[in-house]
């Protein structure tokens, strides 16, 4: 009710006291990695252990966790890996918490300049060489 409304006024007409509310909904961190593995086409189980492993756990630790031998979940992992062309952990933790669309945006950081992707170890590959060496 307004601060300067008299209850009497407000009960004759209840539109004049309306409060506009909006929900913002969110979706709870398992549910977005269940969602983003399941729209890539991973299986229930590759779900289970990809989830776990974005949220940083251990293979032998998931492999407990689960009930599961190690070599289940290294293999689970080796699959659900090749389907999403992934290498690692850390580059699944980033397709499902950044997603695909914020990835591609920070590749192309000049607008106009094609995205180029440098790996460090190529960069001082030379120097490596150089020092691994004895001259």
């Amino acid at each position: 009710m307004p601060a300067d409304a008299m209850p009497g006024d407000v009960a004759k007409d209840p539109k004049s006291c309306l409060i506009a509310v909006t929900f913002e909904l969110r979706e709870h961190a398992l549910a977005h990695a269940a969602r983003v593995l399941r729209e890539s086409g991973a299986t229930p189980a590759q779900m289970k252990v990809g989830i776990q492993l974005a949220m940083g756990k251990t293979k032998p630790a998931i492999a407990n966790e689960l009930g599961m031998k190690q070599t289940t979940v290294a293999d689970l992992t080796r699959k659900l890996y090749q389907r999403l062309d992934i290498h690692n952990a850390a580059e699944l933790g980033t397709r499902i918490w950044l997603g695909e669309g914020r990835r591609e945006a920070q590749r192309s950081e000049w607008p106009g300049r094609p995205a180029r992707e440098t790996h460090f170890a190529s960069l001082f590959a030379a120097s490596y060489k150089s020092l691994s060496r004895p001259q």
